[in-house]
């Protein structure tokens, strides 16, 4: 629990929606920065091209 509730407070959200996480999401936590929820992407899915698209809708999401 130590862990969960570590997230939590850096994502600033509560355990329960720490272990209730979507499987198809993950929390990213840098030093300095308050964590976020992110998409996680497919092993191999990214072509060049969707990387620079998936990346630019991922910043977008930061400014907001």
């Amino acid at each position: 629990m130590e862990t969960v509730n570590y997230i939590a407070t850096r994502v600033g959200t509560t355990p329960e929606k720490v272990m209730t996480l979507e499987s198809d999401k993950a929390f990213l936590l840098l030093r300095g920065e308050k964590g976020r929820k992110v998409t996680k992407i497919k092993p191999y899915s990214l072509t060049p091209e969707k990387l620079r698209k998936y990346m630019a809708q991922q910043n977008e999401q930061m400014s907001l």
